[in-house]
């Protein structure tokens, strides 16, 4: 910063001001939600520069999972905060976060509540730990929402960070005893010693069993391409649950298909806040799937690289269950192989507007290497990969619902994955489906793939 050069901090009533939230009352909490707070910090940057956390609510995110474990319940309106400089604006490092830790507890509370006497317990205490956002949520509830709007990176280092809380035990222990009761056992009941839902396993990303091991469940997410951008987005989770008594369906529209401009939603799925069941399969995504009577059924599978008599389901999620008279599109998630590999298939995007693609396909066979290249100056997504071939032609992109997933894969394992080619169909057949790939790479420990804040669904689908 110059000499010339002066800082604001402007706390967070004045930035939800500016964006028409609240009323201006100081304990008025209304709007105060921790989506709010992500709106209010879309342009401003980190508090420190980070390889990992590169946007101010990667650490907003962080910042309540630091009150969800030490249990502070003061992180009103006015507890947080931006610096504001004619340089730019970023995110204040985190300040007033003292009411924790059971401060305000008396000794004989909390002698009651390590021992379990009276009614009192540690864990009813931990549990009344209630936020100042709109609602009263509790600590972790909020620390959750906050989790579930940052990319896989923020969200795999704040779990592994709180992973390590109980390291923080020793800290404790040293503090003098002249500012600190040497009775420090109240930390035993403190946040710190919850057992925090951070530190447990995400749930199985799919193809996971229910309690008893009796239902299979499958899941494949709906896109939408906008048509005056030509960009995809995924606005939707459809679900396939196969039981004892058969197979059911459910649907749920995602979050972020409430913000494009233009999207209709689907034929027989009205609502976008309503979860749809049924006990087959919905008209509009069955409708995509060419019926086995077909004579041309049998070459649909070998385009797609399936059998003849693969299930239907894995039928459209190989295909996509593209029509010309619309722009939905189905696909599938990476799926976790016994070896511990996220394995994927992708069909190649964008050949017909690859000068020389075609002829550069000719020359490809099942097994070749694809080199997977960063495509920042693409108009349409600056985040897109580019796929070139050994002698550096390119052949296409990866799709755009893809390609976070490719950079999280790259980022966490510290290495490029592998992507090779699994199926080439010839000039005859669509350029969307010339080019079938698989994608390859260690699947990171306790990864979620598609859980950002653009996969989260607007109802319950579990």
């Amino acid at each position: 910063m110059s000499d010339d050069e002066t800082e604001a901090l402007v706390h967070g009533n004045e930035l939800l001001d500016e964006i028409g939230v609240g009323t201006g009352e100081p304990h008025d909490r209304t709007g105060y939600t921790v989506e709010a707070v992500a709106r209010c910090l879309e342009r401003s940057g980190p508090p420190v520069p980070s390889d990992q956390l590169t946007a101010a609510f990667d650490w907003f995110a962080g910042y309540l999972v630091l009150d969800a474990v030490v249990g502070n319940t003061d992180r009103h309106q006015d507890n947080w905060a931006t610096i504001r400089s004619s340089a730019g604006e970023r995110l204040s490092p985190s300040f007033d976060h003292a009411s924790c830790l059971g401060f305000q507890v008396s000794d004989d509370e909390r002698l009651d509540r390590l021992e379990g006497r009276s009614n009192r317990t540690v864990a009813s205490y931990a549990a009344g730990a209630r936020t100042k956002f709109e609602g009263r949520p509790s600590t972790f509830d909020a620390a959750l929402a906050a989790l579930s709007l940052v990319g896989e990176v923020a969200r795999r280092h704040w779990f592994e960070a709180v992973a390590d809380a109980p390291d923080l035990l020793p800290v404790v222990s040293d503090i003098p005893d002249e500012r600190m009761k040497p009775d420090r056992e109240a930390v035993r009941w403190s946040p710190l010693r919850r057992e925090s839902p951070f530190v447990v396993s995400p749930p199985p990303y799919d193809g996971a069993m229910n309690a008893a091991g009796q239902v299979q469940e499958r899941a494949l997410f709906v896109s939408w391409r906008d048509p005056k951008l030509g960009s995809i987005h995924p606005i939707g989770r459809l679900v396939r649950r196969v039981g004892p008594d058969g197979e059911t369906y459910s649907f749920a529209y995602l979050k972020l298909a409430e913000r494009l401009e233009g999207f209709e939603p689907l034929p027989g799925l009205p609502d976008l806040h309503r979860r749809y069941d049924k006990d087959r399969l919905f008209p509009v995504f069955a409708n995509r799937i060419m019926p086995r009577s077909r004579p041309d059924y049998d070459l649909l599978s070998a385009h797609v690289d399936l059998r003849g008599d693969a299930d239907p389901f894995q039928v459209l999620a190989r295909t996509g269950g593209r029509r010309a008279t619309d722009r939905i599109e189905v696909f599938a998630g990476p799926e976790r192989t016994g070896e511990g590999e996220s394995c994927l298939l992708f069909f190649a995007r964008g050949i017909r507007h690859v000068a020389g693609a075609a002829e550069a396909l000719s020359t490809l066979q099942p097994g070749d290497r694809l080199a997977l290249v960063d495509d920042p100056q693409n108009p349409h997504n600056p985040r897109a990969v580019l796929l070139r071939i050994s002698d550096d032609r390119q052949v296409g992109w990866v799709p755009d619902y893809l390609v976070d997933h490719v950079h999280e894969l790259r980022q966490l394992n510290g290495i490029i994955p592998i992507v090779a080619v699994e199926h080439v169909n010839d000039e005859t057949v669509a350029p969307h489906m010339r080019l079938l790939c698989r994608l390859s790479a260690p699947w990171p420990d306790r990864y979620v793939p598609f859980s950002g804040p653009d996969f989260q669904t607007l109802v319950d689908l579990s």
